[in-house]
């Protein structure tokens, strides 16, 4: 997603994974969602990807995207959460390197458990219905250019930000210069808390451009992405990268779940 050159069609990239199903599925043991879900601690992880069970244990601390974010589709079908997260070539490119457990297969039903397995039924049919709504969604925004990176277009949040930060630094600083003891205290105190707020809001508006950095969103290049957050997360506003990219994406893979850390510590943040 958004860097140059040739690069195959995401139908092309889908084909080559699916080309030869009964091929990937050989030789792989029948694992039930039963068994599944109880594969979803940091000792032991499973995914289910396009019917395939993976063990993304040893995959966990080495994710881009942090542990939580994996954690969170951790013992249950994750097809839809990861195409949604991932360009189809790094899907193709890094699942041929996870271990791959067995096929996922559907529970064998006791005949006590009729009633519930209506429940259930009518549960996976609105959780299908709902994804195919997002699937629709995230189609028509990939067509429309949406996920495509634009890295020229953030020249004016970087020149806003610069000028931010000149005028609040310099108005701040004034503060405590010989010219300003000749203003009244009033004017001085005036120029210090308008100084501070824009040093307040440089720090607003890069944050931005570095949540963006984080996401390997702006130049597409996921490597050089990520140097440049370290440069504006890490070193400019204070926020480690790594710890945001371990308690943020998971927002994005498991929306509107509370009780993740990511809410506690940005609630903790606001207060402070």
């Amino acid at each position: 997603m958004g860097k140059g050159g040739c690069k195959p069609t995401v139908v092309q990239l889908e084909k080559e994974m699916v080309l030869n199903p009964t091929e990937s599925r050989m030789n792989l043991e029948e694992i039930p969602l039963s068994l599944l879900s109880t594969k979803n601690t940091v000792e032991e992880c499973w995914i289910a990807y396009e019917g395939i069970v993976y063990d993304v244990t040893h995959w966990l601390p080495r994710h881009p995207g942090g542990i939580r974010a994996i954690m969170s589709a951790a013992g249950s079908e994750g097809t839809s959460v990861m195409r949604n997260l991932h360009a189809p070539d790094t899907l193709l490119k890094f699942m041929k390197r996870i271990r791959k457990v067995g096929v996922l297969v559907p529970d064998t039903i006791d005949d006590n458990d009729v009633d519930d397995d209506d429940q259930r039924k009518n549960q996976k049919e609105r959780s299908k219905a709902i994804q195919k709504e997002f699937e629709i969604l995230g189609e028509k925004l990939k067509e429309e250019g949406w996920y495509e990176p634009a890295p020229m277009t953030y020249w004016a949040p970087i020149t806003r930000a610069a000028a931010l930060l000149i005028i609040g630094a310099s108005m701040s600083l004034w503060t405590k210069g010989e010219a300003a003891l000749e203003c009244s205290a009033a004017i001085r105190w005036l120029a210090l808390i308008v100084g501070s707020t824009l040093i307040g809001l440089f720090l607003q508006t890069i944050a931005f451009v570095g949540h963006d950095a984080g996401h390997g969103s702006i130049t597409g290049d996921f490597a050089f992405d990520a140097k440049l957050g370290l440069c504006l997360g890490n070193f400019l506003t204070g926020i480690d990268m790594g710890w945001w990219k371990s308690t943020h994406n998971v927002h994005h893979s498991a929306t509107n779940v509370s009780g993740t850390l990511y809410i506690v510590y940005t609630f903790i943040s606001i207060i402070i």
